[in-house]
């Protein structure tokens, strides 16, 4: 059977880990038309840096905004004190140099 907004997924391992990029190939034997192909790639990259994590919100006394840096490889809390009847604005992850 065929759906018009299948997925279609699988994985594979570099064979060159210094590799500077890679290429991805779709084949298509099954004769059916896509309108559509898309790739995403997760790899690791060296060293860590740190993220400041912003925070917007609404509650019964307003609009508040927060952020916080959590260092690149250490893992870290963070309490935010909201208020009632919150409701998120929005929430950023931005890449932080470290100190």
């Amino acid at each position: 059977d065929f759906w018009s907004q299948s997925f279609c997924w699988g994985s594979a391992a570099p064979t060159d880990k210094q590799a500077k990029s890679t290429r991805v190939r779709f084949r298509n034997d099954g004769g059916k038309t896509y309108a559509r192909c898309e790739v995403h790639l997760i790899y690791r990259v060296p060293g860590a840096d740190a993220t400041t994590v912003t925070f917007n919100w609404t509650a019964d006394a307003g609009s508040h905004q927060a952020a916080n840096r959590f260092a690149g490889a250490q893992p870290g809390t963070w309490n935010v004190q909201t208020g009632r009847n919150v409701k998120t604005k929005w929430v950023e992850f931005e890449p932080a140099k470290e100190h």
